[in-house]
């Protein structure tokens, strides 16, 4: 009897850190998808700034929706063709108070504000910041880019 006694609080203890071990499990797990969908954040935005239409589109979801700074909402072949045919090339871009939210281990959410100098062909310039909103989502194992929101904002 006394040995049930004894081994109740060890039982006890026991469960506490295992579930204690699993939280922290569950807090690294999302820490790594974090970590997963900014490294690709990051190589997106210098494949955009360099124009790596190959990597972009491995990246890109084949239904993406790209909604520009003008409000004008482009496909991937809309969005890829301006930037491979020259119509616009952004020659400086900048994020700042860059967030990610994961939903899961197959969603992430990036949000922050945004500097970029871009020129177009017609010689306009806009340099104008912004607030973003990407969202990457886990298709077939693989990340996947499928919505890019921009809204230019007043200084």
């Amino acid at each position: 009897m006394m040995r049930r006694i004894l081994l109740l609080p060890l039982l006890i203890a026991a469960s506490v850190g295992i579930a204690q071990g699993q939280g922290t499990g569950g807090a690294s797990s999302v820490d790594k998808v974090k970590q997963e969908v900014l490294k690709l954040e990051n190589e997106r935005n210098d494949a955009v700034l360099h124009a790596d239409i190959a990597f972009l589109k491995r990246v890109y979801a084949p239904d993406l929706v790209y909604v520009n700074g003008f409000g004008e909402t482009l496909t991937e072949a809309q969005h890829l063709a301006g930037l491979s045919s020259g119509t616009f090339k952004i020659i400086k871009l900048r994020h700042d108070h860059v967030r990610v939210h994961v939903y899961g281990d197959s969603v992430g959410i990036v949000t922050g504000h945004t500097t970029s100098l871009v020129k177009y062909t017609n010689g306009k310039t806009v340099a104008t910041p912004g607030v973003y909103t990407d969202v990457w989502v886990k298709m077939n194992g693989q990340w996947r880019f499928a919505v890019h929101h921009e809204t230019y904002v007043t200084k």
